[in-house]
């Protein structure tokens, strides 16, 4: 009789923990999908997977049931658990809400920046967070009726043990093994998991791509690209400039508007080659940009948002080691901290002799309230830190300004210069616009300001600016799958202070290129003004490679690689094994078309790139 009474209370202890362990999973799933939601049809629309949801819960099932089976204190353990998720999920709906990604193992490297960009914004209970809060305090209040009635537990270990293994082995079938059903979806990165379906799912494969660091392309085959080779150049030696300007958006190619003044008056007047460059990520992801712009590679390969952060840049590839073998100074510059993504590591390793960082800024300025020092300051520091430069050598010098950083709510409406006329259903955010395009109205003045400056300097200058992502407001309007490509697309032009007609031009296969005009386009042929300003769209990698093309300087393997490939090809970072065609068509980079041909060969050419060993250094040196 008593084995008997201790089986059944055994069977009952079992089932409360059980019971327990779905009351948590339950609440956690539903603070969860609040703090991702947000995106799931503005952001990369696509359905929900339900295998993968149910595979998340399953693992968060498992996980609770596990600690429940070990612990006596099933209720206190199981609390503070779920305290940690809806922590999670908090941090996730303010991350995703200010700056477009979602809590990354990698992140917490990049507490100080996280924390200091929050400076800029204003944090809001939302309905979503209450949410968030509310269904946490019933979980709470459940779990202390469980206490108050005295309901105990025993510890099994044996279970305990064997639960964890099980959720072990599910997780290794579900994300780890190569037949993964991971590797058979689509999606601009591996957040669309954490997104759209799963927080478990998308954490352990956010841990299983940091520790891989690197996909190899398939069919990587160093046979292929060892025949591709360089152009020769002149011998032009060119100050080179590189600006990534911060939220630099055109809006007026997303949707069509009216405002009571001009905004971008320079840029619109600017005699020079330009258009539209993608970038990896939605209204964020700075990092991303930067590292695509300064090396030509593709987010595609690497597993992370905030390369800076998370790869060995030690003797890699960049604009700026390249430069350096030609003879040229290097220098960067930043309003923020050293600290920031750890570009004081990062820039060195780059090839960068000397970087400039808060500290070593003077007189910088702000837009009424706004935090963000405004590009005009940060200019006049940068024309100090270039005249620093040596005189008797060629200089490449890069600025990676702020200005332009969100939030954009951060003046009253009276310190607005640019109000929107008509806002096409987006009334709500109707305040926010009008300060970013005051913003935006300031970085064209600043572009005036750089052009005459580098315009009487008496050294031949090439200046190649370009935004970093759009603002993150972007994300929320839901304008159709088919305008997601435009929010990626940011302006960019390449200006020459003696006129791209002294400059030069050729093809990429080497030929010399003349007409009346004299001007440069990005094809290597002759073009006329009109043109130029037929706003052609490339990705970020080729920028780095066109400015050198357009001051008709030597070009590696690669970057005559990139330069072949823009001319049909607008996006790099696409869907996986995926590009985009300058029609907007994705297309499979093994498809086996010419283009899909070059563009094979690129990623195999960035995989050598970022190998420590067997690299062929003769691929990306002039």
């Amino acid at each position: 009789m008593a084995e008997r009474v201790e089986r059944k209370c055994d069977r009952i202890d079992i089932l409360l923990k059980a019971l327990v362990a779905a009351l948590c999973v339950a609440q956690v799933l539903i603070a969860q999908t609040i703090s991702t939601n947000q995106v799931t049809n503005t952001f990369h629309e696509i359905s929900r997977n339900p295998l993968l949801y149910l595979a998340g819960t399953v693992m968060l099932f498992l996980l609770f049931y596990a600690v429940a089976l070990f612990s006596r204190r099933t209720l206190l353990v199981s609390g503070i658990i779920a305290a940690f998720f809806n922590f999670i999920a908090f941090v996730n709906y303010y991350e995703l809400q200010l700056h477009g990604t979602v809590l990354t193992v990698q992140d917490v490297k990049n507490i100080p920046t996280a924390a200091r960009a929050l400076g800029g914004y204003t944090i809001q209970i939302t309905s979503e967070t209450g949410a968030i809060f509310f269904s946490f305090s019933i979980l709470l209040f459940v779990l202390a009726v469980f206490y108050s009635k005295g309901v105990s537990f025993k510890s099994s270990r044996k279970a305990g043990a064997f639960t964890l293994l099980l959720l072990c082995f599910f997780t290794y079938c579900l994300v780890f093994s190569p037949f993964s059903p991971l590797r058979f979806l689509d999606g601009w990165s591996w957040e669309i998991r954490y997104y759209v379906d799963s927080v478990p799912v998308g954490v352990t494969e956010n841990i299983r791509r940091a520790l891989l660091g690197i996909e190899k392309p398939e069919g990587y085959d160093v046979t292929e690209i060892t025949d591709i080779t360089g152009l020769p150049g002149s011998d032009n030696r060119p100050d080179i400039i590189f600006v990534l300007n911060e939220t630099w958006y055109d809006m007026d190619h997303l949707i069509d508007f009216n405002t009571d003044v001009s905004y971008m008056e320079n840029y619109d007047a600017l005699d020079a080659i330009k258009g539209y460059a993608t970038v990896p990520m939605i209204g964020g992801g700075t990092n991303a940009s930067e590292y695509e712009l300064l090396t030509g590679n593709s987010m595609m390969l690497v597993n992370t948002t905030t390369p800076f952060n998370d790869l060995n840049l030690n003797d890699s590839k960049s604009i700026a080691e390249y430069l350096k073998k030609m003879g040229y100074a290097t220098m960067a510059a930043h309003t923020e901290p050293a600290g920031n993504y750890h570009r004081g590591d990062a820039w060195k390793a780059l090839g960068f002799d000397v970087t400039y960082f808060q500290p070593d800024m003077r007189g910088l300025e702000y837009y009424e309230a706004r935090y963000s020092a405004s590009d005009s300051s940060l200019f006049r520091n940068f024309t100090r830190f270039y005249e620093a430069m040596p005189e008797d050598q060629p200089r490449f010098a890069y600025l990676l300004t702020i200005q332009n950083h969100g939030g954009w709510d951060r003046n009253s409406p009276d310190k607005d210069t640019v109000h929107i006329q008509d806002s096409q259903g987006f009334s709500e955010y109707e305040q926010q616009i009008n300060e970013y395009l005051t913003c935006i109205q300031q970085t064209d003045d600043f572009i005036g300001e750089m052009v005459e400056y580098f315009s009487n300097t008496g050294r031949d200058v090439i200046v190649c600016m370009v935004g970093d992502h759009g603002p993150s407001f972007l994300r929320e309007w839901d304008l159709g799958e088919e305008y997601n490509l435009s929010k990626r697309q940011v302006p960019y032009f390449i200006w020459s202070n003696k006129g791209t007609e002294e400059a030069g031009s050729r093809d990429t296969d080497g030929a010399e290129d003349e007409d009346a005009d004299g001007t440069v386009d990005v094809d290597g042929n002759v073009a006329t003004v009109a043109e130029k300003d037929a706003h052609r769209n490339v990705d970020i990698c080729a920028l780095a490679p066109m400015a050198l093309k357009a001051a008709d300087m030597p070009l590696s393997a690669y970057y005559t690689q990139i330069l072949r490939l823009s001319e049909n090809v607008q996006v790099l970072t696409g869907g996986s094994d995926e590009y985009i065609d300058k029609n907007g068509d994705g297309k499979d980079i093994y498809s086996g078309i010419e283009e899909a041909e070059l563009v094979r060969k690129y990623y195999y050419m960035e995989y050598n790139s970022l190998l420590k060993k067997g690299r062929i250094d003769a691929l990306f040196d002039p």
